[in-house]
């Protein structure tokens, strides 16, 4: 993850922290992405801060509730925010039913205009990775990391496979997010 924020591709990168160190497996991937966009843009960010099981397991077909959401204003300290995102999300983060509220993701048509790079995957044994190109033939590539925090690419395929509505798997888009009460001036 460090190695990719700091590749020459990132136009934020010189503006990092001298020192910091970034990292996250696979559940915090996703968020961690998003939220260093919206740090580094000056963009205020929310994201689902707590689950409960909707029935004995938070892994089990039928998902879990959004309990709780944390909004992050701009200015407030970024790696604070990153190491409490790596503490609050996990893979049941991303566990559920697609037409249950509260949850940061939606998802999409399976279709050619609907997936797209920044589309997370979601594979119901635990697994999380994020779409970054998608090839004129159709091939997905994603890039993913894991509990030893290392960063890995790949191409989509039968190893993500598929389950249940409540267990949240297959490709999940970012719902749009607005800021109440605020006008443009």
């Amino acid at each position: 993850m460090d190695c990719c924020l700091r590749n020459p591709a990132n136009p934020f990168r010189a503006s990092d922290p001298e020192g910091v160190r970034f990292e996250s497996d696979c559940a915090d991937l996703p968020y961690v992405l998003r939220f260093y966009y919206a740090w580094k843009r000056g963009l205020p960010f929310s994201y689902v801060s707590d689950v409960s099981p909707r029935v004995r397991s938070r892994y089990s077909p039928q998902g879990n509730v959004v309990e709780a959401h944390r909004d992050v204003l701009t200015g407030q300290d970024a790696l604070g925010v990153m190491g409490r995102l790596r503490d609050e999300i996990s893979s049941v983060t991303y566990r559920i039913h697609r037409l249950l509220d509260g949850n940061d993701l939606y998802s999409p048509a399976v279709a050619p205009d609907a997936i797209r790079p920044g589309t997370v995957i979601c594979d119901p044994n635990g697994h999380l990775a994020v779409i970054w190109k998608i090839e004129s033939d159709g091939r997905i590539r994603y890039i993913d990391t894991h509990p030893d925090k290392s960063l890995t690419r790949g191409i989509f395929d039968l190893r993500f496979v598929r389950c249940s509505p409540g267990m949240g798997a297959g490709f999940k888009n970012w719902r749009p997010s607005w800021i109440a009460g605020v006008q443009r001036t």
